[in-house]
């Protein structure tokens, strides 16, 4: 079959083969000695019931699907990682990860991740990564696309600001939607080299921590920043939330687009810095438009951006900002105050905790920020996983 990415057309072909159970009273007692049996185009389903420590490996198959099974099932380092890199270090092409949990990589060059993604295509559905020393980190791949959707990064980091929740290098493409990015140590909650940037849907939020960026694009490219919310907690290490290009360009990065469209940006720390930081010499203007931008501090750093539509205010009205609930209240002036733009710009869903997505209710004019403050909620996103299609949050 066909799996299409939901928002933006990216596809990965997953074509049917064996399936190797991995559990108690299973064909194979731990994942790697199944992922090392298997065959391209092959499903690897993991149960839940088993315990899995150490199990550390190399992924080679193309088109390999790994699921968790009847629950999530615990991958933990337990002190190892795959050739000192990785509980997993990704290698084959149109891999599919789904329903698993990573946690405790450590590496003696302080990078250890949950998965090291050094292969083609990759997909990551439905995963939870925390306490490593990355999340995710990838190698260098321009023909490679990343697609991370409904999962969650948290406490992942060395402390020494050089690692991070997800660190995604130069790949063609990467995509991340409907997931929960927060707490990082000391380390940013997305950092992507990628010629393609599409951040679309979800939660990034230094909460407690003392995580330093919510979003670095240190290289720039193309990037797509819609329908997020964007949280700065008392202790974040960086006052600035957006960094864009920063580092300057790079010849694997030739765009230097920036939309930032719809999010709700809350700064909860002083002094602040920018909440969009940018190169100034960029010759593409950055697009910023309908966005709320709660706290002080200038929007941007750019002296020619598109600004447009944006709300800012110390202290604006949501339905219930302690519990994270930022969606608008009746009476907020973010109510029916977007300003037109062009479609292909438009959030078609919003955010719902934890890690899921649903569909975005606009009663006529569009509400300003990342949700809209209709008392229902929409459906959940099409496609889904089931622990999404529960009444939302």
């Amino acid at each position: 079959m066909i799996r299409f990415v939901l928002v933006v057309g990216m596809a990965v072909v997953v074509c049917r083969g064996a399936t190797l159970e991995v559990g108690p009273g299973k064909r194979f007692a731990r994942p790697c000695d199944a992922i090392i049996a298997a065959h391209d185009g092959d499903t690897v389903e993991i149960d839940a019931a088993g315990r899995y420590v150490g199990d550390v490996c190399v992924v080679t198959a193309n088109r390999l699907t790994l699921r968790g099974v009847n629950g999530r099932p615990i991958l933990a380092a337990g002190g190892r990682v795959a050739q000192g890199k990785a509980i997993w270090v990704i290698r084959g092409r149109d891999v599919f990860i789904e329903n698993l949990e990573f946690t405790g990589a450590v590496a003696p060059d302080r990078n250890g991740a949950g998965i090291r993604h050094e292969g083609g295509n990759l997909t990551i559905r439905n995963c939870f990564f925390h306490h490593n020393e990355n999340g995710i980190l990838t190698a260098s791949n321009p023909q490679a696309e990343l697609l991370i959707e409904f999962s969650e990064f948290a406490w992942n980091g060395a402390g020494d600001g050089l690692s991070h929740n997800m660190y995604i290098s130069h790949l063609g493409r990467f995509v991340l939607q409907f997931s929960y990015s927060h707490d990082a140590r000391e380390g940013h909650l997305v950092k992507s080299r990628a010629a393609e940037t599409r951040i679309l849907y979800n939660r990034l939020s230094t909460e407690t921590s003392n995580a330093s960026l919510e979003i670095d694009i240190p290289n720039g490219g193309n990037a797509w920043i819609i329908g997020n919310l964007i949280y700065q907690g008392a202790n974040s290490a960086n006052g600035n939330m957006l960094a864009f290009q920063l580092e300057g360009p790079h010849p694997e990065n030739p765009g230097e687009s920036l939309y930032v469209v719809h999010n709700t940006f809350v700064n909860e720390r002083f002094p602040m810095g920018v909440f969009i930081a940018t190169n100034r010499s960029l010759h593409t203007p950055p697009v910023i438009l309908n966005n709320i931008f709660d706290g002080p501090g200038r929007i941007t750093t750019h002296t020619f951006a598109k600004v447009d539509g944006n709300l800012q205010s110390p202290k604006l009205k949501y339905v219930a900002a302690t519990q994270f609930d930022y969606r608008p209240a009746p009476d907020s002036p973010a109510v029916d105050a977007a300003v037109p733009i062009p479609r292909e710009l438009e959030p078609r869903f919003e955010y719902s905790h934890p890690a899921c997505g649903v569909v975005r209710l606009t009663k006529g004019k569009a509400d300003v920020g990342a949700f809209e403050a209709a008392s229902a909620r929409g459906e959940a996103v099409p496609g889904a996983p089931a622990r999404c299609r529960q009444p939302s949050k």
